[in-house]
């Protein structure tokens, strides 16, 4: 069975969000513009943040950005101490930001959705790939870190 991309679900969770709040606008609660801008904003430049470290300590590495590759190495330094899926947790975190932004309850089931999604359909076949690999290395490090946060 041929699994959907992370970043196709990323991208199709966010277009049906944005879909749903320009079609049946659902808020969050009420709060100003300015202050949803203010914490959607943190929210997405704490998600950049997190995705260019990530990127960085993986190519740092040496070790395949791209979904589905056997990873060279496994990778437990950087952003990889907090959590073992920081690229994933930085699509959640800008979705949630999105949500906070435009004050949308869409985007934050959107993100739930992702979550769910990768969390059951992605997440758990690559770590599969990363333990056959990696072995008590990996077990021992799933012991030290979360999934998520």
């Amino acid at each position: 069975m041929k699994v959907v991309k992370p970043p196709i679900l990323f991208f199709a969770c966010l277009i049906v969000g944005g879909l749903l709040h320009l079609s049946w606008p659902f808020e969050i609660a009420p709060y100003s513009f300015e202050a949803g801008l203010i914490a959607g904003g943190a929210c997405v430049c704490a998600a950049a943040a997190l995705g260019a470290l990530t990127i960085r300590e993986m190519k740092r590495h040496e070790t395949s950005l791209e979904p589905g590759q056997v990873p060279a190495r496994l990778v437990t330094s950087g952003p990889f101490r907090f959590t073992r899926n920081p690229l994933y947790l930085a699509q959640l975190l800008f979705l949630a930001g999105i949500a906070l932004a435009v004050n949308s309850a869409w985007f934050l089931v959107a993100a739930m959705v992702q979550l769910v999604l990768l969390d059951r359909l992605i997440v758990v076949r690559e770590e599969a790939v990363i333990r056959q690999k990696f072995g008590t290395e990996y077990v021992s490090y799933v012991a030290r870190v979360r999934r998520w946060i």
